[in-house]
């Protein structure tokens, strides 16, 4: 990802969080809504049409892996809203996320499936304004 431009934004700091550095993912991984399929599906503005289901946690090519976007989830009844809720604050309040500084004109690369990622919240500004670029992809095998 990378920041193009961002004026009159008050907070909004970039904060990460790897996997391995969340002290309550356990507590999260054994729950059995970890492993069952979740529906998630992007709004108009994202220009994505397709709506898929995946588990929070898989087991993936290099071992436990994560993969959730909270503004994207939708969840289909009220014990998964209040899990994710959950979930979603035990990220936030742990002590393994980071928050940095994020100016326009750097760039930062992560591997999604490693790292849950987003925004620490703004100071309400009409005029709030930011051009982020994302990429999505990956590296090509050689041989």
């Amino acid at each position: 990802m990378m920041k193009f431009e961002e004026r009159h934004a008050i907070g909004g700091e970039s904060r990460f969080l790897h996997l391995d550095d969340w002290a309550e993912r356990d507590t999260y991984l054994a729950n059995p809504l970890g492993s069952r399929p979740l529906l998630y599906g992007a709004p108009g503005s994202k220009n994505v049409d397709e709506r898929v289901e995946r588990p929070v946690f898989f087991h993936g090519e290099f071992g436990l892996s994560i993969s959730f976007i909270d503004q994207f989830v939708q969840p289909q009844d009220a014990a998964k809203a209040a899990h994710l809720k959950a979930l979603c604050e035990s990220r936030e309040a742990s002590s393994g996320t980071r928050t940095i500084r994020f100016p326009v004109g750097n760039l930062v690369v992560l591997n999604n499936h490693f790292c849950v990622h987003g925004p620490a919240p703004f100071v309400p500004d009409e005029q709030l304004h930011r051009v982020l670029m994302r990429q999505r992809g990956m590296f090509a095998r050689q041989g």
